[in-house]
């Protein structure tokens, strides 16, 4: 998508993101640092035209961004090579 990690870059991302999802990203909160490339004029006239809400954490505090990264663990699978009847279950990913 992009050598560097810049404006354009991230502004070719949320493209995307929105229309992958058929354009409907009207009120999603686009959380992140304060790097330069998300404050950015350009990202946010890309985030003010798709109507994307960002969303920044305060400058210093890794604290805000825990919530918007946190999520529940994934749920236990089976092992594909497992048996029927067996209880061995593959290792839980968290």
């Amino acid at each position: 998508m992009g050598a560097h990690h810049d404006a354009g870059l991230v502004v070719a991302a949320l493209n995307m993101a929105a229309v992958t999802r058929g354009g409907d990203v009207a009120g999603v909160i686009f959380h992140s640092d304060r790097g330069s490339e998300y404050t950015s004029a350009e990202f946010a006239r890309a985030c003010a035209r798709w109507k994307v809400r960002q969303s920044m954490g305060r400058v210093g505090s890794c604290f805000d961004n825990a919530v918007a990264e946190a999520r529940p663990p994934s749920p236990p699978s089976r092992s594909s090579t497992s048996t029927a009847g067996s209880s061995a279950r593959a290792p839980r990913r968290v």
